[in-house]
């Protein structure tokens, strides 16, 4: 529903339990379709589903930690997977990158005025911070 400015979306199920208990891509994807044009991501990925990404911001910048979950099983958790080729695409950033556990710098490449960055092999986790004057603001629509 589209009201002035703004918009609303609701889905009266709860999407979340459905996910966990079933594990199907198909809801996921249903959930995204849903809410894609609402707010586009700052930051999109190329990477396995079992990287979760967070995005946040702290006085040195945009900060994006990389967590690889690939040991989580249902009820226990194994060894991780070194997870390799995976590409992060930043809406309005400008490099270099500061690349924390990897200790090293990644300038990337400007594609449709994103930031695209190339990864490194990512093991456990990785953090990546942006200076805030790397990362133009999204225009609100």
């Amino acid at each position: 529903m589209t009201s002035g400015c703004g918009s609303v979306t609701l889905l009266p199920w709860t999407i979340g339990h459905t996910y966990r208990e079933l594990g199907t891509t198909e809801i996921r994807e249903f959930f995204l379709d849903q809410v894609a044009g609402l707010a586009p991501p700052a930051v999109t990925a190329d990477l396995p589903d079992q990287v979760e990404i967070m995005v946040s911001r702290s006085e040195a910048g945009l900060v994006i930690h990389l967590l690889n979950q690939s040991g989580f099983r249902t009820r226990s958790v194994g060894p991780h997977l070194p997870i390799r080729g995976g590409v992060l695409r930043i809406a309005g950033g400008k490099g270099p990158a500061r690349l924390l556990q990897a200790n090293m710098q990644i300038e990337g490449r400007q594609d449709d005025g994103a930031l695209v960055l190339d990864l490194p092999e990512l093991n456990l986790f990785e953090v990546i911070v942006l200076e805030e004057s790397a990362v133009t603001p999204r225009q609100q629509s």
